[in-house]
C-alpha cells in the first residue's frame, strides 16, 4: 500500500549534510573511493585476500545491482518428466 507523504523533505530534496561533507573532503584533498581502491590493492599484494575481497565487495556494489534471493517454496516445483542422463566421455 502506498501513502501519501505528509511531512519531511519533499522528494528528491538532498540532505542538507552530503554537499558540506563533499566540500570539506576536496578541501582536505581527500576522495574516499582513491584510498579503498589503493588499500584493496595493498591489502592484494600483501597476500590479505579477505580484506582485499571484502573491499572490492563494498565497491562492486556500486557499479553492479543486487541480485534478489530467489524463493524456491513448495509451490513451484520443477516441472515432472525431466530426464538426466550421464554419458561417458
Amino acid at each position: 500500500m502506498s501513502r501519501m507523504k505528509t511531512g519531511g523533505r519533499k522528494l528528491g530534496t538532498p540532505n542538507k549534510i552530503n554537499p558540506l561533507v563533499k566540500v570539506r573532503l576536496v578541501e582536505l584533498g581527500c576522495d574516499p573511493l582513491e584510498k579503498l581502491v589503493g588499500l584493496a590493492k595493498a591489502a592484494e599484494d600483501s597476500d590479505n585476500i579477505n580484506l582485499a575481497a571484502k573491499i572490492y565487495t563494498d565497491l562492486l556494489a556500486y557499479i553492479a545491482p543486487k541480485n534478489k534471493p530467489i524463493d524456491l517454496s513448495e509451490t513451484e516445483k520443477p516441472t515432472e518428466g525431466i530426464r538426466v542422463t550421464i554419458v561417458d566421455a
